[in-house]
């Protein structure tokens, strides 16, 4: 896990111009997935 966490961190330096925007498109990353758990706990709720 420590090496995807690199990778990513990688990923967010090279794709934006400064350390604090990287930092905020990682952040906006992480919405996105915790939203995208929510909607799939929901989902997984509702087929019960």
């Amino acid at each position: 896990m420590e090496d995807k966490i690199i990778e990513l961190a990688d990923y967010f330096i090279s794709e934006n111009t400064t350390y604090r925007e990287a930092k905020i498109a990682c952040e906006k990353l992480f919405k996105q997935a915790s939203h995208e758990i929510e909607l799939r706990a929901l989902e997984s709720e509702t087929k019960k």
